[in-house]
Formats: C-alpha cells, structure tokens, sequence
C-alpha cells in the first residue's frame, strides 16, 4: 500500500513540474506575441504617415488644384493626430509607452488625420502655398 502512494506522489511532483514549465512557456510566448502587435500598430502609424507625406509632395509639386485620394489603416491606440506648419504627427500608445511619429515636409500642411482605428480615404489636395489632408469617407 505504502508503495502506491509513493508513486502517486511522485507522479504528482512531475505532473506538476511539467505544468509549472507549461505555464512559463506560455507566459513567454504571450509576450513575444504582445510586443508582436505594438510594433505592427508602430509600422501601421509609420506607413501612414509615409502615405501621406509622398502623396503631399506629389500635389504640392503639381501645383494648386492638383489633388490625390490616399487609402490608409490607422492603428488602435492613437493619442492624437496633428497636421500643422511643415509637420504631420501621430502620437500613439505601443510598448508601454507613448511614442510619436512625424513627418517634416518643405511646404505648409494642414487638415486632419483620424485617430479612431480603421480604414480611411483622405484628400491630399494642393492650394498653392500649402496642401490641405481631408477625410472624404470611412471604410470600416
């Protein structure tokens, strides 16, 4: 009898030794798949911004009344979006921290970028002096 319960006891050591190991393989692996995510939701901001920087410099070089429609995705967790002077800025919250993207552009900007996530259809259009971004409609 005495031996049965030897056993049982020692399967329960390893049984719980193999969870124990489980459980910190998983707790990794939901980090490395977390820090995954914000650095695609950084990337996402970034090309954004990417878009909208070459189609302003397309416009602006085209001259007044040239205008382009740019399709975006903007990320989830964006603080703030400003489009103003020489500067486009989107503020977002990744990694544990808030982080800023911007562009700097050799002519004046203004208008909006969204901030809520989703997909978006903005016009870049040029007035001569400065080129103006704005959301013409939501794809959600």
């Amino acid at each position: 009898m005495n031996r049965k319960s030897q056993l049982s006891a020692e399967y329960m050591v390893i049984l719980s030794l193999f969870f124990s190991v489980l459980l910190i393989i998983a707790v990794i692996d939901l980090e490395i798949l977390s820090s995954g995510g914000e650095r695609f939701r950084i990337t996402r901001a970034k090309h954004a911004l990417d878009e909208l920087a070459s189609a302003a410099e397309l416009v602006y070089q085209e001259g007044r009344g040239a205008q382009i429609k740019v399709f975006i995705t903007m990320p989830r967790n964006v603080l703030g979006t400003s489009v103003s002077g020489q500067t486009m800025t989107i503020n977002i919250s990744a990694m544990e921290a808030n982080r800023s993207m911007f562009r700097r552009l050799d002519f004046n900007v203004s208008g909006t970028i969204p901030t809520e996530s989703g997909a978006y259809w903005l016009e870049v259009e040029s007035f001569g002096t400065y080129v103006n971004i704005s959301n013409i409609n939501t794809t959600k």
